[in-house]
């Protein structure tokens, strides 16, 4: 595989994240089921799974990458779970968390760089 493609598993990743933690805060909202032993929902649930989806992409991805750079993309997760939360939740976003989602978006590109 090359750099390209080790990226897009990463970016994959970070969807996986991303999306589990939308399902989670969703599921969070609904009532929990009896065939989950009414401890959580089925979003929950589903949120869970995807997050191992994302666990096993990144594990992938960690056979070429280094840890650094992979955990370095991996902090875009942050930024679009901020979006998220706006977009299907209607969730506010101040100035300074939007700089922040700069700022995280700036390292990460310092980060990957190579030297």
């Amino acid at each position: 595989m090359n750099g390209w493609t080790h990226l897009a598993l990463l970016l994959v990743c970070v969807a996986c994240n991303t999306f589990a933690n939308i399902l989670l805060k969703s599921g969070a909202l609904l009532t929990p089921t009896p065939w989950l032993l009414h401890i959580m929902s089925w979003r929950s649930f589903l949120g869970l799974a995807v997050f191992g989806i994302g666990g096993i992409i990144y594990a992938a991805a960690l056979r070429q990458v280094s840890l650094g750079v992979a955990q370095s993309v991996l902090v875009l997760q942050y930024a679009g779970i901020l979006f998220c939360s706006w977009l299907f939740f209607g969730e506010a976003f101040s100035a300074r968390q939007l700089a922040g989602c700069a700022l995280i978006i700036a390292g990460m590109l310092l980060m990957i760089q190579r030297a």
